[in-house]
């Protein structure tokens, strides 16, 4: 366990060899980790025109079918129910805790929901992510001990 602990104190930067970390290292250290898992971003961007194309072909049949597509507010509380309280909340910030007060939120996260279908628009918190480096080792001594986790929105979650 303790090593454990030494890897996640290497990995926040609190315990470097130096001491602390200063923001420069932070900041290094995160490009560091930014560029060694920017490495397997590989685009085919021929499969991506034709994704592209078979994309637009959907939307347009989605756009007229936008005014059929309903959300219910019993399935948003279902879903809302069904989050795990204690998983970590996305860039936004809302904590999946907050959204098990279902009774409460469901009629307005309803709403809102099907405010963004209509309108064709998700916001834009709604669609970003925060990647945290995990360690696969007990002892963290390379990025490549490390596997990224993306966080995202608990909210968005609910909305697919």
């Amino acid at each position: 366990m303790r090593k454990v602990r030494q890897g996640m104190n290497l990995m926040a930067g609190c315990k470097g060899e130096k001491g602390n970390n200063s923001v420069e290292e932070d900041e290094g250290y995160a490009n560091d980790l930014n560029k060694f898992y920017a490495r397997f971003d590989r685009h085919d961007f021929v499969q991506e025109l034709e994704r592209e194309e078979c994309k637009s072909a959907l939307f347009e049949t989605l756009l007229q079918d936008r005014e059929r597509v309903v959300i219910d507010e019993s399935e948003v509380r279902k879903v809302m129910l069904a989050l795990k309280p204690n998983k970590a909340p996305g860039p936004d910030g809302v904590k999946p805790s907050v959204l098990k007060c279902a009774e409460q939120l469901s009629s307005i996260m309803c709403e809102i929901f099907n405010m963004s279908l209509k309108e064709c628009k998700v916001p834009k918190a709604w669609k970003t992510s925060c990647i945290v480096p995990v360690p696969k080792k007990q002892t963290v001594k390379c990025m490549n001990d490390l596997r990224p986790v993306a966080l995202t929105s608990c909210v968005m979650k609910v909305f697919e």
